[in-house]
């Protein structure tokens, strides 16, 4: 049984990418006992409007199985440490017949100020390994571009 506090020399789980509405430009990860082989190195998130996370391609960097029964979760944070109240634990389902690709969806009631200085933390646990990946974040509303 894999212990959750287990030190490894590689990550244990990896997936390909982490995206916000499929739009974002991708930077290096950042390495754990789970871990992304790509993350985004900003995301914006819009007030009032229904937006996809999705991680993509989760699996064990062992054996290479793609990993289909984890938990995993989004929340928004502010500069305060405060997760937004509507965008806290958002549920990341994995989608039946994929790869380890888990989505979930903002409700269009999120409604935080605009600005920079929030953190994007994706939480992921999975054969009792624990993973959570911060990725800087902001509030903007939508453009046409």
């Amino acid at each position: 049984m894999l212990l959750a506090y287990r030190i490894y020399t590689a990550p244990r789980l990896i997936c390909s990418a982490i995206w916000v509405n499929a739009s974002d430009v991708a930077a290096q990860a950042q390495e754990s006992e789970l871990s992304v082989s790509i993350i985004p190195s900003v995301v914006y998130f819009t007030p009032q409007n229904t937006q996809v996370i999705e991680l993509d391609g989760l699996q064990d960097s062992e054996s290479l199985a793609f990993v289909n029964d984890a938990a995993v979760s989004g929340t928004l944070i502010d500069d305060r440490g405060n997760p937004d109240p509507v965008f806290n634990n958002i549920p990341m389902l994995y989608q039946n017949a994929t790869n380890g690709n888990y989505v979930g969806t903002v409700p269009d009631t999120f409604n935080a100020l605009l600005g920079s200085g929030y953190r994007f933390v994706i939480q992921a646990t999975a054969a009792g390994v624990e993973a959570l990946w911060t990725i800087p974040a902001g509030v903007r509303y939508r453009t046409n571009t």
